[in-house]
C-alpha cells in the first residue's frame, strides 16, 4: 500500500508468467511526459532497463498542453490561462500512428528516433497484444495490478474465441 508499481516489478511479472524468452521478446510502450523524460530515461539506463531489452523499449514524449474554452456551440478557442497537462488516454492513442514521434534508447541511453509512426513499428514486430495503462488509474497502482493476468486472459479468450479485436477496460 502507498506503493506505486516499479520497473522491477513488471520485471518480475513478465519473468515469471513467461519466462526469460517472453522477458526478450516483450515489447514496452511508454508515453512519457515532457517535464520528467530525462528522469525517466536516466531511471531506465541506471537500472539495466529493469532486464528487458533496451531496443525493445519505445518512448514518446508527451508535451503538456492548455485546455480549450467553448465560445460558442461547436467553437473551442484555445485557453491561454488554462494549466498544462497531458492530453490523456485519446491524444496518446492518436500519437502512436504519427511517424517520427517514437525513440528507442540504446544501452547507455542515446535516442533512436524512428521513422515510421510507433504503431507500425510494433506491426512490424508482430506485436499483436498491447495492454495499455496510465500511471495514474489510481486502481493500477499496486505491484499486482502492473499486469492483470485475469484481464489478460480475458482479452485473449475474445480475441481467439469471439473475435474481437481489441478490449477496453474503462476506470
Amino acid at each position: 500500500p502507498g506503493r506505486g508499481p516499479t520497473g522491477r516489478d513488471l520485471l518480475l511479472t513478465v519473468r515469471h508468467e513467461a519466462g526469460e524468452e517472453g522477458l526478450a521478446r516483450t515489447v514496452l510502450k511508454f508515453h512519457v511526459n515532457k517535464e520528467v523524460e530525462e528522469r525517466i530515461v536516466d531511471d531506465l539506463v541506471r537500472h539495466g532497463f529493469y532486464g528487458f531489452q533496451p531496443q525493445n523499449i519505445i518512448l514518446s514524449s508527451e508535451p503538456n498542453l492548455q485546455g480549450y474554452t467553448v465560445e460558442a456551440p461547436g467553437q473551442l478557442v484555445l485557453d491561454e490561462e488554462s494549466p498544462r497537462f497531458p492530453y490523456n488516454h485519446g491524444y496518446a492513442t492518436m500519437r502512436l500512428g504519427w511517424a517520427g514521434e517514437a525513440y528507442t534508447l540504446d544501452a547507455q541511453g542515446g535516442k533512436h528516433r524512428l521513422t515510421e509512426s510507433a504503431l507500425m513499428n510494433l506491426l512490424a514486430r508482430q506485436v499483436v497484444l498491447m495492454p495499455t495503462n496510465r500511471v495514474n488509474d489510481m486502481d493500477r497502482l499496486t505491484p499486482e495490478m502492473v499486469l492483470d493476468l485475469d484481464a489478460l486472459a480475458l482479452s485473449l479468450y475474445l480475441f481467439e474465441r469471439e473475435g474481437a479485436n481489441m478490449t477496453t477496460d474503462l476506470v
